[in-house]
């Protein structure tokens, strides 16, 4: 069976627990946007293969035996000089917020470039290509080797889906993400974010005026305008996914979320729920994007997808750590929860 070929930065996560430094220790996760689909996807038996960079290390060694154990293959995972990247994230803290500290110069996957890739050999046995945004914002030569993938894997009639992560600590190299992201966007099949990523990435208008005081139904009136001009303006582009999530008013940890899939001039969207006593906000979107490409991969409708996205992403808020474990079953309960 072909496999979905998640390409990205494999970074290393260390998280300072309670009391640290004078007390407790750093805890280590192993995650990137990428990884995160990756695993979620091989958790639910999708075929899947995890591209990226890594130095030649018994360090890298452990983490491929680790993706094996996860039913991730690893032969795209390509060996050259440099570091691992790794990124510090204090506990309750966003990936967007102030919380975040990357350490990403000088990795292998920085120092990437297209002539490191057999793109004959890389995608041989691939139907699906997914990358994030967040690729192409650590180098230059990274996002010249995102955009040679996705040209070589649409030369090939593989689908490609795209999610919109911004990261606003990252494009420190003298582009902005509407300088590079485009080119990339206009071989999607599959683009996801939300109408502001869209807006910042894409030059998608967003409409202004959209926000969390707004009931479900409003946003998603912003949502469905939002994609109709993406996919105007991106023709490739088939399905768009977007994800609403805000502060809710329980607790300063407390998220109102729901999550919208546009696709055939319609849009689906799911039920919006408060979740509190979150563990973990990390890979949330990175579920809720796996969500969909299993829908999509295990012929589900629309609105069965939206829904499989949004329980997933929203389970993960109550692990630690970057990539969920979540079991299919798992997932469905909460689907069922979700519609009750």
């Amino acid at each position: 069976m072909q496999e979905i070929l998640c390409f990205g930065e494999l970074l290393l996560r260390l998280s300072p627990e309670a009391g640290w430094p004078a007390k407790g220790g750093l805890s280590s996760y192993i995650g990137g946007a990428e990884l995160n689909v990756a695993m979620a996807l091989a958790g639910w038996q999708i075929p899947v293969a995890m591209g990226t960079a890594l130095p030649a290390s018994p360090v890298t060694d452990l983490l491929k035996v680790y993706l094996n154990q996860g039913h991730v293959t690893t032969r795209t995972i390509i060996e050259k000089e440099g570091r691992i990247g790794t990124y510090y994230l204090t506990p309750g803290a966003d990936l967007k917020s102030a919380g975040v500290v990357y350490d990403r110069a000088y990795s292998a996957f920085s120092l990437l470039t297209p002539k490191d890739v057999d793109f004959d050999a890389y995608l041989q046995g691939i139907s699906h290509l997914h990358l994030t945004a967040i690729s192409p914002a650590v180098s230059q030569t990274a996002a010249d080797s995102c955009l040679a993938l996705v040209e070589a894997a649409s030369r090939r009639a593989i689908t490609i889906s795209l999610d919109l992560n911004y990261r606003s600590k990252l494009w420190k190299y003298g582009k902005a993400p509407i300088d590079i992201i485009p080119a990339i966007a206009s071989h999607a099949t599959f683009i996801m974010g939300n109408i502001w990523a869209a807006g910042q990435m894409l030059g998608i208008d967003p409409e202004s005026g959209a926000d969390q005081t707004m009931d479900p139904d409003a946003l998603a009136i912003f949502a469905k305008k939002s994609a109709e001009k993406l996919t105007e303006a991106y023709p490739t582009c088939q399905q768009v996914g977007y994800t609403f999530r805000f502060n809710a008013p329980q607790s300063e940890e407390a998220v109102r979320y729901f999550g919208c899939l546009y696709q055939k001039g319609v849009l689906y969207q799911s039920r919006q729920k408060d979740y509190d006593g979150i563990a973990d906000r990390a890979g949330s979107g990175d579920c809720f994007m796996a969500g969909l490409l299993y829908g999509n991969a295990a012929g589900l409708s629309a609105q069965q997808t939206v829904d499989f996205a949004t329980a997933a992403a929203t389970g993960k808020f109550y692990e630690k750590g970057d990539h969920t474990r979540q079991s299919l079953e798992t997932v469905e309960k909460r689907v069922a929860l979700l519609n009750a």
